[in-house]
């Protein structure tokens, strides 16, 4: 676009937006366009867009965020598309070339044999499978859900998620950026094709299914060879389609037949219809310099007109919108620094946070997701790297990110307001609102750079991917390996259990099974690595190894103890010194390992070379392509096992060969479509060839010309980036295992001329599938189930011949055996409390279909353990006793100037914190005066609170003696920094010792973790995952949980857990140990800068119900928000010593809880599960008797206190209710507690009676319903009173009153007939008289009389069963 379309497209601005935007639009024309904005659009020469790459990126390349990482991946894949010009290939043309080979060539293979092998799982750490771009869900089917991936099409679940299929055949390697379900007749499903985000695979603009996505055809006129990121359908009238493409916005009134350009020509990247009036449209668009802006349209998309327009300093580059039903008229906009937000539909716009810095990532160029909830506007998600949270519509945002990195898109379920996340590593859904994600990517979308295949098993293979790291294969499993971006993976050629990985740019990690210098990353050499870098073994000595970067390298101590001690030497000179430039293959020739051929590229030329003796001490490269056109880029070559001067080299167009060393070259690639292609991999017992291309696999026979298709049962979505044969002395026993961009790894047998089976013995797994694997896993019930399956690969294999006796089991006993087609569930009984071990040995089953035995036993190991103990009562929330709470500081107690003077002003030095717990324990501050930390109050603590501040640095406290420690733990801390970022590490809370723990809070950065060390101390840490805080500079709370017997870890960050599991060989915590605690510096110097309001500790894992209470009450008193466990509403109001129950589940439970109040609730055992009650006051007084706004004036008195309480997941039923004497005035009356939901108690008013035990506690019985206030009452009377709100269940007057001569008549109007008695007092309570009435129905008046000499105030009771009244009569 030139400049003046692009001042032309402005618009109304203020003048300052003016100027800037032409000053952003006048810079963008000096320097051409970004590098970005190139990748996006077809018709650049990838030369070109690589020259503004480098000089855009300059010296940010390997910062976080900066792009590069995307970029170099574009860049890898573009290669293997483009021509020597630098034209890069569309996909428009790459497509119909495949459809023309495959319409030739129908039966597309008559060889092969292949299947999947996955990973759509990982069997130890989460590091992800693959990248999705979108999500949508059927509108009336619950069950289906529908997802679109970079370059492995769609796939689709009828089961929730549980399963996936990639239904079709015809989107060869599409990368599919929406998806969009036609609301009146769901079959019709339309999808923008490309990747948008990435640029991995262009556009061919919209396809359509019919089927429900079975198949797909074109429905692209006018679009077909752009990228679509966005598809929305008009819901009142689904004809009519919008496409937000990389060139504009299209519009189609057909249902997909034809296209409208209706938009000005930018990057659109989001449409939005208005929830009330589909005719309002809202769009965004993508500009990398800045001037990204949100459109409106009132005709349905006919035209647009621009609304928000960035202002001030901070231009942003991409926005994502979103609406709410709840809420139609509101419209958010999104950004890297900017939200904003319309209260009139787009109309204007106020800008709710303007950081003029990364809001929440620095990658909103790249993905960006935003979500919110329909049924509650404030609400919403925002995800570019990580995954955030907001329920105050965007003013506050908070981390909540348990999914992968890098989220591609959010979208609520709206069957069941589930969260579901597209991310780098598959799909993730959340049901409690983004805290708790599980993993649902059961589906082959691995895009994989390499694979490395072990000689000595052929099960065994290494294999890397993009985003998801590295993972090991057993024939069963993936296990990762390793994280990062993996690339190329190797194993030693002389023994499989070592072997190596590699990283983006060239990092190289050592792995050793069972070695005693173990792994570690590799020094590398200065010069810089490719994205994909390729290295080598030496073919002589397995401790020599050859890495290519800007030259090649060679290392002879590569197993030396320390990898940082790794030597580097260059054996490059002349042609093999590549400045600027990078290598793409080395080989060693397979005819004489001291000759070494490699492949270079740089900017347009590549050329393979060769050394003819590495040994040499100065080696001399040769060029074998000087008779080679070197601007055609050259991804792979082999060289013949028999014949030295055989050389085959792959190249865009097809393969070259020579017979003569490289002087002559012969095009041998007749009967391969014109593809790209990616790979070779050369049979060196047969001399047999089969190359991977965007078509699958191609076979070529040994002194043959014609190459024939050999992908029988291979996805035609299967982009073959590597191939690796594991050979064995009996051809029926060689595999090829085929690495795929997009739909994972692949097996089959080799070429044959004749049909041959392809048997595999059964793999079992047990309580595995499809859930991820447990290494030690506990349970509460003595009898328990574990899960079976037997498995080829991924396909399920029927087995015979399998009973209850076929297992062994130490500690217990097979009770059950259910099950059938691979599938079973097998019932174990524990004998005893203690490890359960389970195991089924190989060979105990036959495959039905050959009788081939089950190929590997399987066993499990769980932990039978007894009940969780129950906690005391009295300590933090109603939490714990003296034996479980080891030690107990809060900064309105115990601070002390010295042993015996009391902190009280702000900044008073502090030198002793006594400890509340009753264990005489207390912190104790350095000697030197620059070591003691102060106390600070008021506005100047934490949450309104007194704190300790260690500031300045290198202030703490040291707390000796806490013994007792216990095997397991919870630590709760409240802190807060001075900093924006943490100013050191650790400091918080710490005891680096034998049996201690960290709350580890990471310098320079918003996160904290837990750590535990075990009897080892400092030898041996297990860390929790770590957290991240939005603002650390107000109160959160800091915790770590631990259990021994169950093998699990937590850190806790306010409400919010993450759960790691212990590492393998971390010895046990010995429960009698003593430790020493420190605060405001850790033992390692490392010293904060903030404050400590609270800190306890439990030598007991108080599990997630106590947790939840705990956290419940801290966040009442430091004013701390709560995302998803807020089981208390009154927190501003009545905010004191709040204590509760509750219960998570039938072990998890707390029943018992008084806290530092008068009160005590114990609950029925009978609660359900997610029930809990909360009670709390507002601290007026409780010294006297006061008779203002109490129920039925003049009869009850009550205390100035009062309660209020939280009732949530149901009614929790009658509570026993004990309140300490001590805490109540003095009265001659029965004591109870008042009911009401008013809080002068005028309505609903109800009661509980207590009575006095011979403990000296008032007891009594009753129901708390939530929202309820409530006080202490006394009266002369109390009774229990149901609540059922006002009630009116007769009238009652007294007249005369006053009375003259005593004599005065009740008239009564009742609505049912009563029993009822009638009672008279004096004003002390004393009785007069009483009778026994038998009442009807209707009108009555009954005469009421005493002597007229007694005059004064009397009191006549009126009481049935279902209503009393007291009034007040006067005799003068």
């Amino acid at each position: 676009m030139s400049f003046n379309d692009r001042v032309g497209n402005i618009g109304a601005l203020s003048l300052s937006s003016f100027l800037f935007y032409l000053l952003s639009v006048a810079s963008f024309d000096v320097i051409g366009q970004s590098w970005q904005e190139m990748m996006a659009d077809p018709n650049q020469n990838l030369y070109d867009i690589r020259e503004a790459y480098e000089q855009q990126i300059g010296d940010q390349k390997l910062l976080p965020h900066s792009g590069s990482k995307q970029f170099e991946r574009w860049f890898y894949w573009q290669q293997f598309k483009t021509d020597e010009q630098g034209n890069i290939r569309h996909t428009k043309d790459i497509y119909e070339e495949a459809q023309k080979f495959l319409s030739n060539n129908a039966a597309r293979s008559q060889a092969g044999n292949w299947e999947e092998l996955g990973p759509m799982y990982e069997s130890n750490i989460y590091r992800g499978v693959g990248r999705l771009n979108c999500i949508a869900f059927h509108p009336t089917d619950p069950n289906e859900v529908m997802v679109g991936s970079p370059s492995g099409g769609v796939w689709i679940s009828k089961d929730k998620g549980e399963t996936w299929q990639n239904p079709d055949e015809t989107l060869i390697n599409f990368g599919v950026s929406s998806i969009a379900y036609d609301p009146n007749n769901p079959n019709i499903i339309y999808i923008g094709t490309g990747d948008v985000d990435g640029s991995e695979s262009y556009g061919v603009g919209v396809w359509k299914s019919t089927d429900g996505g079975q198949s797909w055809s074109p429905s692209n006129t006018d679009i077909e060879d752009i990228a679509v990121g966005v598809v929305k359908i008009r819901p009142d009238s689904t004809n009519i389609i919008l496409a937000g493409t990389q060139e504009g916005i299209y519009r189609s009134e057909d249902a997909g037949q034809s296209w409208t350009f209706t938009s000005v020509v930018r990057d659109f990247r989001d449409i939005e219809f208005k929830p009330d009036n589909p005719m309002i449209v809202y769009a965004a668009d993508y500009n990398y310099w800045g001037g990204s802006l949100i459109y409106k349209s009132v005709d349905g998309g006919k035209n647009w007109a621009r609304r928000f327009i960035f202002e001030g300093l901070y231009p942003e580059q991409r926005y994502e919108i979103e609406v709410s039903a709840a809420a139609p008229d509101r419209v958010y906009g999104m950004s890297r620094s900017r939200f904003v937000v319309s209260y009139d539909a787009a109309d204007t716009f106020n800008i709710v946070i303007d950081s003029g810095e990364a809001l929440i990532e620095r990658q909103g160029w790249y993905n960006a997701s935003f979500e919110v909830s329909q049924d509650d506007p404030d609400l919403m998600w925002s995800g570019h790297v990580y995954l955030y949270r907001s329920s105050d519509a965007g003013k506050v945002w908070q981390r909540v990110s348990g999914s992968h990195a890098d989220n591609h898109f959010l979208a609520i379920n709206p069957h069941d307001g589930s969260l579901w996340v597209a991310d780098d590593g598959g799909i993730h859904v959340s049901d409690d609102e983004g805290r708790n994600y599980r993993d649902l990517t059961m589906m082959g979308i691995g895009a994989i750079y390499g694979i490395s295949q072990s000689q000595f098993s052929p099960d065994d293979l290494l294999s890397g991917y993009q985003d998801c790291g590295s993972k090991l294969y057993n024939g069963r499993d993936f296990a990762s390996v390793y994280g990062a971006d993996g690339m190329v993976p190797l194993f030693d050629w002389s023994d499989s259990n070592k072997y190596y990985t590699s990283w983006q740019y060239g990092g190289v990690v050592r792995h050793q099974k069972g070695y005693g210098n173990g792994s570690g990353n590799l020094k590398m050499p200065e010069d810089e690595g490719a994205w994909v870098t390729p290295y080598i073994l030496d073919g002589r000595t397995d401790t020599v190894m050859y890495i290519g970067r800007e030259r090649i390298w060679k290392s002879s101590n590569i197993y030396t103890e320390k990898t940082k001690n790794v030597v580097w030497e260059s054996i490059s000179s002349g042609l093999a010194v590549n400045p600027g430039g990078s290598f793409v293959q080395l080989q060693l020739a397979r005819t004489n390992n001291q000759v070494m051929y490699a492949i270079w590229r740089r900017s347009n030329s590549t050329r393979l070379i060769k050394c003819d003796d590495i040994y040499d001490s100065s080696p001399v490269w040769s060029d074998v392509t000087a008779s080679l056109n070197v601007s055609s880029f050259s991804p792979d070559f082999e060289t013949d096992p028999f014949d030295s001067l055989k050389i085959y080299l792959l190249r865009n167009n097809g393969m070259l060969i020579t017979e003569d060393g490289g002087a002559s070259w012969k095009n041998v690639s007749t009967g391969l479509p014109d593809v790209p292609n990616y790979c070779l991999e050369l049979d060196t017992a047969t001399g047999d060839m089969y190359l991977g291309s965007d078509l699958g696999v191609f076979y070529l026979a040994a002194g043959d010309t014609v190459w024939e298709t050999f992908s029988n049962g291979l996805s035609k979505n299967a982009r073959v980036e590597d191939l690796k044969i594991y050979y064995n002395a009996d051809p029926d026993k060689r595999r090829l295992k085929a690495a795929t961009y997009g739909r994972g790894i692949w097996e089959s047998d080799l070429y044959s001329n004749s049909a041959r089976s392809f048997p595999k013995a059964p793999q079992v797994y047990m309580n595995h599938y499809p859930e991820r694997p447990f290494h030690l896993k506990h349970t509460y019930d003595q009898s328990f189930e574990l899960e079976l399956e037997f498995r080829r690969n991924l396909k399920r294999a029927d087995v015979s011949d399998l009973t209850m006796s076929d297992f062994v089991v130490t500690n217990g006993q097979v009770t059950g055996l259910t099950g059938s087609l691979g599938h079973y569930f097998v019932t174990v009984e524990a004998d005893t409390f203690g490890k359960v071990s389970v195991e089924l040995p190989a060979g105990t089953a036959a495959g039905v279909s050959d009788g081939l035995a089950s190929a590997n036993e399987v066993s499990a190991e769980i932990i039978y353990v007894d009940h969780p103990a129950q906690m005391g009562y009295e300590g933090p929330a109603g939490v714990g006793s003296k034996d479980e709470l080891r030690f107990w500081l809060r900064s309105d107690d115990g601070i002390h100037s010295d042993s015996l003077t009391a902190a009280q002003n702000d900044h008073d030095t502090v030198n002793f914190w006594f400890d509340r717990s009753g264990h005489g324990l207390y912190a104790k501050a350095g000697n030197a005066d620059t070591n003691k930390p102060h106390l600070v109050l008021d506005s100047n603590g934490v949450g309104g609170w007194p704190a300790v501040e260690f500031l300045p640095v290198r202030r703490y406290l040291l707390m000796n003696n806490v013994t007792d420690v216990g095997e397991n733990l919870s630590a709760f801390c409240i802190a807060q920094s001075n900093t924006e970022n943490w100013h050191s590490s650790g400091w918080i809370a710490n005891a680096r010792t034998q049996n201690g723990f960290v709350l580890h809070v990471n310098k320079d950065g918003k996160s904290m973790r837990s750590e535990v060390t075990s009897n080892k101390g400092q030898l041996q840490y297990a860390g929790a995952e770590s957290q991240y805080a939005h603002d650390i500079r107000i109160p959160h709370i800091y915790g770590s949980h631990y259990n021994q017997t169950e093998r699990k870890h937590y850190s806790i960050l306010d409400d919010k857990k993450r759960f790691d599991e212990l590492p393998s060989g971390f010895e046990d915590r010995v429960a009698d140990d003593t430790i020493f605690v420190r605060m405001g510096i850790d033992n390692w110097d490392r010293e904060g800068n903030g404050k400590v309001a609270e800190l306890f500790y439990f030598n007991q894992d108080v599990y997630d119900a106590k947790r939840i209470i705990i956290t419940n009450y801290l966040s009442a008193r430091y004013g701390i928000k709560l995302e998803f466990e807020d089981k208390y509403d009154f927190d501003v109001s009545h905010p004191w010593e709040m204590a509760g129950i509750g219960r998570m589940f039938d072990y998890d439970y707390h029943a018992d809880a008084k806290g530092e109040g008068p009160l005590r609730l114990k609950a029925p055992q009978d609660m359900e599960d997610n029930e809990f009650l909360m009670l709390g006051h507002d601290n007026e007084a409780l010294d006297s008797w006061i008779d203002t706004n109490t129920p039925y004036d003049g009869f009850y008195k009550r205390v100035s206190r009062t309660w209020r309480v939280t009732e949530s997941g149901g009614d929790l039923g009658n509570i026993d209710v004990l309140l300490d004497s001590s805490a109540v005035p003095s009265s001659s009356d029965p004591i109870g507690l008042a009911f009401s939901p008013s809080s002068d108690f005028s309505e609903g008013y109800y009661s509980i009676p207590l009575t006095l035990n011979a403990d000296g506690k008032y007891e009594g019985n009753g129901n708390f319903n939530d929202g309820d206030w409530f006080t202490i009452i006394t009266a002369p009377k109390i009774e229990v009173g149901q609540y059922e709100g006002p009630r009116e269940l007769f009238k009652a007057n007294l007249y005369p009153n006053p009375s003259g001569d005593g004599q005065s008549t009740l008239s009564l109007e009742l609505f049912k007939d009563a029993k009822t008695e009638l009672s008279l007092r004096d004003i002390k309570g004393s009785i007069i008289w009483s009778k026994e009435l038998q009442l009807n129905e209707g009108f009555q008046e009954i005469p009421v009389s005493m002597s007229s000499e007694a005059s004064g105030v009397y009191l006549l009771s009126i009481d049935s069963q279902d209503f009393s009244r007291v009034l007040k009569w006067v005799v003068e």
